[in-house]
């Protein structure tokens, strides 16, 4: 059924908008089987009520039980409010970025906990769309927040998004220059961005369009055919009544990706007037196909991308791979004969390993003293309580490496902290991201072929950043 309100909204009224996710329908089976639905998050355009701008006469297609949900029942749809009012009493300062972001940030909150890994299909109108990018190329970039979120995004539906930018710009900042000088007005960034061959959105339809290929986000681009006309309260002077197109079927669609053209103009592409209007029907099937493919699409991306990352784990261990431990430390056994250590009955060690307020055990003396078997004997007791040679991420971890005096180059810093880099990796895969680096560029430019750990404070860096991830537990080093 139709909304209860069918009231002209105009631009210069208060907008009705809740910053965040909204959630306008929620699946019966939501609560007991969430595994199962799937989230279409809808975003608005420039300086849309997040309610009026999907009504036409009173049908709000997003939320009306006749409408999307009718079609696509185990969705649940939610509209992502935010302020980009450039006209009116709302005029407001903002950049797309700081929108994407917080657009990211509410998906986190809305997902964290258990069950977070539904598909997720995105739907933008006009800047909504450009929202919807820079989000998904912001979150591949900073994969270490959002990872989860990206891969679960499988499909981007655009309705009339201005990819490079719109013609309609330069009306809108007279208009907004003008206005400005009435209190009408603000000529905003995001306005500045919007012009047609703006570097910005250049940048950036690149950055989202190399994701979207990277981890196959299905994308659809419907683009209007018909001039929109200037609203009234737009005409400040009566010069702005032609009408003009806001998103070109050139600015609007990517080569190689599905597009659709519609006899509308930009305004109307996102509202419909009921179950029958051949748009909403358009659109509504290509949401559905969207929807019954999307298990599928994350159970193969899932499957490329545990692959892809066990080749990048691979490449990062072979390039921290240099002295083996387990065979040093078996030749190093060996040499110092097989008598027991006098450490195993030291108070201040088993102090120091029952305390774990205390991180550090120093062992000094002259040479003949038993420091090295000690060094054994500890590396065995510890591996008591580890399972150093094994996958299993809830046991201790445990790294040792043993110098050389008679050998300069085994017992340089970089080789040390390769060896325990190598070992903990090993036992705790999950920790690769933080060792990956990307080839370093030559003298001349050109891209290295292999990962190489040739930097002692890169390393270390890397390292740290591993000893502090928070599912990383008791960790023991020893070094002799």
């Amino acid at each position: 059924m139709a909304s209860d309100s069918a009231k002209k909204h105009s631009n210069l009224q208060k907008q009705d908008i809740t910053q965040g996710l909204n959630t306008l329908y929620t699946p019966s089976t939501f609560a007991k089987e969430p595994a199962k639905c799937v989230d279409i998050i809808a975003v608005p355009g420039l300086g849309s009520d997040m309610t009026h701008t999907w009504m036409e006469k009173g049908v709000h297609w997003l939320k009306d039980d006749n409408m999307l949900q009718k079609v696509i029942p185990n969705a649940r749809i939610s509209v992502f409010g935010y302020r980009s009012q450039w006209f009116g009493p709302d005029a407001v300062q903002t950049t797309i970025r700081a929108i994407a972001t917080d657009l990211l940030h509410h998906i986190q909150l809305d997902r964290d906990g258990k069950n977070s890994k539904r598909p997720i299909i995105f739907v933008g109108h006009s800047l909504g769309g450009l929202i919807i990018a820079k989000a998904i190329a912001e979150a591949n970039a900073r994969k270490d927040e959002y990872s989860e979120i990206i891969k679960c995004v499988t499909s981007c539906v655009f309705l009339g998004t201005p990819f490079r930018g719109s013609e309609a710009q330069s009306y809108a900042k007279i208009i907004s220059i003008a206005g400005d000088a009435i209190g009408m007005a603000r000529y905003t960034d995001i306005l500045r961005s919007l012009k047609a061959g703006s570097t910005e959105l250049s940048d950036l339809s690149e950055a989202f369009l190399r994701v979207a290929v990277e981890i196959s986000i299905h994308l659809t681009c419907y683009y209007e055919m018909l001039n929109t006309m200037a609203k009234p309260e737009w005409d400040l002077g009566g010069f702005f009544r032609t009408g003009i197109t806001i998103a070109s079927q050139k600015s609007s669609t990517f080569e190689g990706h599905d597009s659709h053209p519609w006899d509308r103009t930009h305004t109307a592409m996102n509202k419909f007037s009921g179950p029958k209007d051949p748009k909403f029907k358009d659109l509504s099937s290509t949401l559905k196909m969207i929807v019954e493919k999307s298990a599928k699409t994350m159970k193969l991306r899932s499957a490329a991308l545990d692959k892809f990352e066990d080749a990048k784990t691979r490449a990062i261990l072979d390039a921290l791979e240099g002295v083996n431990p387990k065979k040093e430390l078996e030749a190093i056994r060996r040499g110092q004969g097989t008598s027991l250590s006098w450490i195993q009955d030291d108070s201040h060690y088993k102090q120091w390993k029952d305390d774990t307020s205390h991180q550090n055990f120093w062992i000094s003396g002259r040479a003949g003293m038993g420091k090295a078997k000690a060094a054994i004997s500890i590396v065995d007791d510890l591996s008591k309580l580890s399972n150093t040679f094994s996958g299993d991420n809830d046991s201790p971890a445990l790294a040792f490496y043993f110098c050389d005096e008679r050998n300069v180059e085994k017992s340089k810093a970089l080789n040390v902290l390769k060896t325990l880099a190598w070992q903990l990796l090993n036992t705790k895969r999950f920790l690769a991201p933080h060792f990956f680096i990307e080839a370093s560029k030559s003298k001349n430019n050109t891209q290295k072929s292999s990962l190489e750990f040739t930097s002692l404070t890169e390393l270390w860096k890397c390292f740290q950043t591993a000893l502090v991830d928070p599912e990383l537990g008791t960790t023991y080093f020893v070094i002799a």
